[in-house]
């Protein structure tokens, strides 16, 4: 995971303790709102692709921010267990996408797809 050096020192977050400290919540939550905010300006992008393209970027950008929701459901805590998808909800949102099966509006919060 990349997390930039000048946003550790802002939130005195130190992450070789490897405990979910309130600095390291309170950093894991900007940079999760930090990554939803390029997911939906990467969204308009996905009508500028070749069409063979946009399901396999759409399942990816669904299922990234699947982690980032189950990363918060975990308390931010990413030292105790993995925040995964598991992989029945890969499977059936890749078959959804294949077969045009996801709404347009697919693109709010993860959540409502991935669990």
């Amino acid at each position: 995971m990349y997390l930039p050096q000048e946003d550790l020192r802002r939130f005195g977050a130190e992450p070789a303790l490897r405990r979910a400290t309130p600095e390291w919540v309170a950093l894991a939550r900007f940079e999760i709102e930090r990554c939803r905010a390029l997911y939906r300006s990467a969204d308009i992008g996905l009508a500028l692709l070749p069409r063979s393209s946009v399901a396999g970027i759409r399942a990816a950008r669904i299922l990234y921010a699947g982690i980032l929701d189950r990363i918060e459901a975990q308390g931010c805590d990413v030292f105790t267990s993995r925040a995964r998808v598991p992989l029945w909800r890969k499977a059936a949102t890749v078959g959804r996408l294949a077969s045009g099966g996801v709404a347009a509006g697919m693109f709010g919060r993860a959540r409502s797809m991935v669990r």
